[in-house]
């Protein structure tokens, strides 16, 4: 019995001492530890695959496919392992990227480029449709371990560039990008004027003091704030928490603001801006020495990629984090064929209520040839709506047999309530 026990701690150490190597071999680890998935004790089969989902998402691409040779019980573990890491993974896509980057007298565009890779965000040069120059500068920044946007804003001031918040695709759709035009500011310190918080950028933009002589009600202060987010983080949904808003002014007082409760900003209007506001400060008052607020953000979290091979078109549904897609139907409908889709979240966080639905709309979806060519439908339309599932209908102009297509679709499979605070101090009062 003792010679038992102490084999089972052995096996027990065996694992966990592959699960701490996993950092610097990944690889190795992840085949050392699947394989414990089918030891005889239970206790190593436990801790394998406790060490399997502590190695993180980057376990995920070296895990063994299923296959029918496997016993049950591994099946089974190997899945939960899968589903566990693919939702961690979806779920860190909505924190903010940081990175380092260094460049010395590099170009412009190759600078931008090197940005795009390390964060997983494209940047737009739009001073061409702007009439602009579309000239390359010389670029040297040094940045360590710093956010996206603090990253682009250092090196747009290097540039003398600004960000341009209009720009479109050719559908007339904001762009999921970041499309950036020669500034036509005197003061070019875009990072010096902002905050910023994971994926995020705050920057005050106007202050304006009013004094009303034939409505003293009227009286009061403005403070108008932009925000934007990393493209890859687009929010569905983004709330002003006016009650998490404080602010005082260069002696410590405190600023009182005249509105209370929750205010919805507008995300696809132009660039996103706030207003808070305050009673007007005493004449005394110079500058707002802090500024604390509170937004609360529904970001959706890593987008992955379904795929139903159509030479069979029986229903079938694949799982990947929290989402799963059913494909439904599929079936001729005179010179197009009609597709139906089904999309379950384990947990949509409310972002399938019908003012916030509109994001489905904007997932991508096409029909892919054995040759890699793509046909985009000519028409979609969402079918059903729940709390945490909804319906598509998808119509494709394909003329011949759909027999050897493979059916695509994109989403988010997890949405996340996040808190977004930001700190504005030292802004100069009119």
């Amino acid at each position: 019995m003792r010679s038992a026990f102490l084999s089972l701690i052995f096996f027990v150490f065996i694992a966990a001492a592959t699960t701490a190597q996993g950092a610097e071999d990944v690889p190795r680890s992840v085949r050392s530890l699947a394989r414990q998935l089918a030891d005889d004790h239970l206790a190593v089969r436990d801790a394998a695959e406790q060490g399997l989902i502590e190695i993180g998402p980057a376990a995920l691409p070296y895990l063994p496919a299923p296959n029918a040779q496997m016993p049950a019980e591994v099946l089974r573990r190997l899945n939960r392992v899968r589903q566990q890491l693919e939702l961690k993974r979806s779920q860190d896509a909505t924190d903010g990227r940081r990175l380092s980057l260094k460049a010395k007298a590099r170009k412009l565009s190759s600078v931008l480029k090197e940005l795009e890779k390390l964060s997983g965000n494209r940047v737009v040069d739009y001073r061409q449709v702007r009439g602009q120059p579309n000239i390359e500068l010389p670029i040297t920044v040094d940045l360590q371990n710093v956010p996206f946007w603090q990253a682009l804003d250092r090196i747009l001031d290097e540039a003398g560039m600004a960000v341009y918040p209009y720009a479109h695709d050719k559908r007339g759709r904001p762009l999921r990008a970041v499309a950036f035009i020669e500034s036509e500011s005197i003061n070019k310190t875009r990072s010096r004027r902002a905050y910023y918080h994971s994926g995020f950028r705050f920057e005050p933009i106007r202050v304006v003091s009013e004094r009303n002589y034939r409505k003293p009600l009227a009286d009061g202060m403005e403070i108008s704030v932009q925000t934007a987010w990393e493209p890859r983080l687009t929010p569905i949904r983004l709330v002003l928490l006016r009650n998490t808003i404080t602010a005082t002014d260069e002696q410590g007082r405190d600023l009182k603001q005249t509105s209370r409760g929750r205010s919805e900003i507008a995300i696809d209007r132009g660039p996103p801006t706030f207003i808070v506001p305050f009673e007007l400060p005493d004449r005394d008052v110079r500058k707002i020495m802090n500024l604390h607020g509170e937004l609360e953000a529904l970001l959706p979290g890593l987008v992955e990629t379904f795929r139903f091979d159509l030479s069979s078109q029986k229903e079938r549904q694949v799982k990947k984090a929290g989402a799963a897609v059913t494909l439904e139907s599929v079936r001729q409908d005179g010179p197009n064929w009609d597709l139906r889709i089904r999309v379950r979240f384990d947990d949509a966080a409310g972002s399938l209520e019908s003012h916030l639905s509109d994001w489905v709309l904007r997932n991508e979806v096409y029909l892919q040839d054995a040759t890699g060519n793509k046909s985009e439908p000519i028409s979609m339309q969402e079918t059903a709506e729940k709390e945490n599932e909804f319906g598509m209908a998808f119509k494709f102009n394909i003329k011949d047999s759909i027999d050897g297509y493979t059916f695509v679709y994109k989403t988010p499979t997890v949405v996340l309530e996040r808190r977004i605070p930001f700190e504005l101090s030292n802004l100069p009062l009119p």
